[in-house]
């Protein structure tokens, strides 16, 4: 076990070294000085990133070439761009890029974990064919029992009987104590390759072997030091946000914990970055669309329509491509900046600047950042509505006076420690913007509704009509230690037709409001007084026409 352990200490080593902080991105002017460049900053938006990474390498004199490799595969070429800072005066040059072969030090090392993992599963399997032979071995002893050669008979002797039974239970011992040990390794060996092989897939996206070097040719007079930047938009990333919501009771605040989500399976990591989280949207392009002409015509389904599941036929759907130009590199100036392309911040186009350092490994896995911590004055409203469920909902009804856009996300909802659910911000929440926040039901105030009577009765010139009478009745009871207002909603049928009429609706009490902007809709705000039981009652008639059947009631 002590030889089991130590190889797998060595997988779970190597496998360390295949995971290093930071993607390995080499610059140099020659082949002997090369130098690392490391990721500083991201700008992740919706569906992609802006990857800013740096690194320092020395100039010599003269004509030359800055190298910078490998860029990940992944990556849009046409966004690459590339400044310096130098303490000589620098000039650059256009920049060359070349999709070339190469497989980072990680992947290679991922590579020989894997191979080692490989070499001893077939150790394994070889250890195992011997399991099979020493099986045979010992079955044969078996059936030979303690018997031994006398002519051409074979004697079983009780005394070589007892020796052989114990030399076969010491072989079966062994032989199933390795055979454990071969199981327990060959379960460690496989988990340890299944991780080995998901880490290798989120690094290169199943397209290891290649990637971007850059080559800026420069100008420089005398020899000095380059601090050079590289900028780039790479794919395989998202970010979307999502909250926390409590409302405190003691302060009569919503606490509200603001979180962005960010995923990214790039093939390179991000360590110690700063991290700003942006929602402009590159890939809607940059022209505004074109409007074809808009025809109106007679609506006729076709014959694959109609007919096409019978017939077994279909027609094939038309598609459009759109194209849009790559940005050409723009040309020198004196300290040897290039334009780039950055992420425009206006109107709705919100960015977020992450606060401290932040670590996002591509490892295509979920990585919460907090953006803010909010708290909003709130006004709380208990909300009812029996007829479809008696429990009473509270809303927290407060205004955005923070400095943030609260986006589209989940929001998951608590009372306290205890948590109800998760609701969705179906649409942004701008500055200073009212809104209403659910927070769940509660349990200190019991709501019933019941059908209190319902008959049925001819009316009208013998008998034509007929009416129904309906009467419904909600009690409210509040087990609250304060006094609570309660919205109770409800309504009353509305007809659609002349032949049938809702008569002699009647309400104890009259409710408060009747929503203008749904006909029917009736609202009461009762107020209840802790231990106070209140009720309230609803009557209508339906009278139509006895030979027809009414929907609705």
């Amino acid at each position: 076990m002590q030889r089991i352990t130590l190889f797998v200490c060595v997988i779970i080593l190597l496998a360390s070294l295949a995971f290093p902080q930071g993607g390995i991105v080499e610059c140099w002017t020659n082949e002997a000085q090369k130098s690392k460049t490391t990721v500083q900053k991201v700008t992740v938006f919706r569906d992609r990133a802006m990857v800013e990474r740096s690194g320092r390498v020395q100039i010599p004199e003269g004509d030359g070439k800055i190298f910078v490799a490998y860029l990940p595969q992944n990556i849009d070429k046409n966004s690459i761009r590339a400044s310096a800072k130098a303490n000589v005066k620098l000039k650059l040059s256009s920049l060359e890029i070349h999709f070339v072969k190469h497989t980072p030090e990680s992947i290679k090392a991922i590579k020989d974990s894997i191979q080692e993992i490989d070499d001893r599963l077939a150790e394994l399997r070889i250890q195992e064919e011997g399991l099979k032979i020493r099986d045979k071995f010992l079955l044969s002893v078996a059936n030979l029992g303690g018997s031994v050669p006398n002519d051409k008979h074979l004697i079983i002797i009780p005394e070589n009987l007892k020796s052989t039974s114990e030399f076969l239970k010491t072989e079966l011992t062994s032989k199933a104590e390795e055979q454990t040990s071969i199981s327990v390794e060959r379960r460690e060996l496989n988990k340890k390759r299944r991780e080995l092989n998901e880490r290798l897939m989120n690094l290169t996206g199943g397209k290891a072997g290649r990637g971007y070097r850059v080559e800026i040719p420069y100008k420089s007079k005398t020899a000095g030091t380059a601090e050079v930047e590289i900028k780039y938009i790479t794919y395989n990333t998202v970010w979307f946000p999502k909250y926390d919501a409590r409302y405190n009771e003691e302060s009569g605040k919503v606490e509200l914990s603001y979180y962005g989500v960010v995923k990214q399976s790039t093939g390179e990591d991000w360590d110690n970055i700063d991290l700003v989280l942006s929602t402009a949207q590159p890939h809607l392009g940059l022209d505004p669309p074109f409007l074809s002409t808009w025809y109106l015509r007679i609506y006729a389904p076709r014959p694959s329509q109609a007919y096409g599941v019978a017939r077994g036929k279909g027609l094939a759907r038309e598609s459009t491509l759109e194209v849009s130009d790559a940005e050409r590199f723009e040309g020198l100036d004196e300290i040897a900046e290039f334009e780039t392309a950055r992420a425009v911040v206006s109107g709705e186009q919100v960015v977020f600047e992450v606060q401290g350092k932040q670590t996002i490994p591509a490892d295509g896995q979920s990585h919460t950042i907090t953006i803010s911590e909010l708290e909003f004055s709130a006004e709380k409203k208990f909300i009812t509505v029996p007829r479809r469920n008696t429990r009473v909902f509270i809303i927290a009804k407060t205004t955005n006076n923070s400095d943030y856009l609260l986006l589209p996300g989940d929001i998951s909802v608590f009372q306290g420690s205890e948590f109800l659910g998760t609701k969705y911000l179906k649409s942004s929440i701008a500055y200073n913007e009212k809104f209403e926040l659910s927070l769940g039901s509660i349990q200190t105030i019991k709501v019933k509704f019941e059908r209190v009577k319902e008959y049925s009765k001819k009316s009208g010139i013998i008998g034509q009509n007929k009416k129904d009478l309906f009467e419904y009745k909600i009690t409210l009871t509040s087990n609250s230690r304060s006094n609570v207002n309660i919205e109770i909603r409800d309504h009353i049928p509305v007809s659609t037709l002349d032949i049938i009429k809702v008569e002699d609706v009647k309400f104890n009490p009259e409710p408060d409001s009747k929503n203008k902007h749904f006909q029917g809709e009736v609202i009461w705000n009762i107020q209840l007084a802790p231990s106070e039981k209140k009720q309230i009652n609803t009557k209508f008639t339906v009278k139509y026409p006895k030979d027809k059947n009414i929907m609705g009631i």
